[in-house]
């Protein structure tokens, strides 16, 4: 996304989002405590996507030289509900190539293609096993 749409849209969602109508709030599981929900309201979750915007439009500035640094996030609002579980702070910005930009290295050694081959002669041999068993059992009792 450019720099430009990005402003854009943040311009955007601050002129249409009523801050006195939010709510936003994440909370744990009752059954789980690595599990959270998000309770909001369209307005809550706008005014949330708006703050993620806002780190991302100052991670794209600074193109942040010192990626140590966390960013700050508006959760002392009163649109955040006060009862809510986790209070997200800060972004971290990190170095990661994106999911076009990995390269993937996956070795196939002899092992990898031998497991299979085994596996397979196994089973052969358990078969064959079990019908000649059965073959010399049947020709015991008859």
């Amino acid at each position: 996304m450019s720099k430009e749409n990005l402003h854009n849209i943040i311009g955007e969602l601050e002129k249409l989002t009523a801050y006195e109508q939010a709510s936003f709030g994440i909370f744990n599981q009752d059954t789980d405590q690595l599990e959270s929900t998000i309770n909001a309201n369209k307005e809550g979750l706008q005014l949330f996507a708006l703050a993620l915007l806002k780190a991302a439009e100052i991670i794209e500035d600074n193109s942040f030289a010192a990626a140590s640094q966390a960013i700050p996030l508006e959760v002392d609002e009163d649109w955040i509900n006060s009862e809510s579980h986790i209070f997200i702070k800060n972004v971290k910005p990190v170095t990661v190539l994106s999911p076009n930009e990995q390269v993937i290295t996956s070795k196939n050694t002899i092992a990898d293609k031998l497991i299979p081959v085994g596996c397979i002669c196994i089973f052969l041999l358990l078969l064959v096993s079990t019908v000649v068993g059965f073959w010399t059992l049947l020709t015991w009792i008859f």
